[in-house]
């Protein structure tokens, strides 16, 4: 389900009507290979991580806030790759959340 959800919306990126200024950007420009389009307007940095997180409600906003190793991990995925890319990371075995300290 989050990798659907992944696809679904980097290619849904694509298909925004991004105002001149953006597309303008070196960031943002479209690319294509071989024809096909592959990148239009912002490349969405995202990445999924199997785990279970804490979480805890915040008490000013009442809203879920995930922390701990599972969610670190994930950040720590999803920033090292370039916008628009799909880092994998192979879990490492008996762990059960796939990191471990001083990994």
């Amino acid at each position: 389900m989050a990798a659907r959800w992944a696809l679904t919306t980097q290619a849904d990126l694509m298909d925004v009507d991004w105002p001149a200024s953006v597309e303008a950007s070196p960031l943002c420009r479209s690319e294509a290979v071989d024809g096909q389009l592959v990148f239009r307007g912002p490349r969405a940095r995202m990445a999924i991580h199997v785990g279970e997180p804490m979480m805890s409600i915040n008490p000013l906003t009442k809203r879920a806030v995930y922390s701990g190793p599972v969610v670190n991990k994930a950040w720590r995925v999803c920033f090292t790759a370039e916008g628009g890319a799909w880092p994998l990371v192979r879990r490492r075995r008996g762990s059960s959340a796939g990191w471990r300290k001083g990994a």
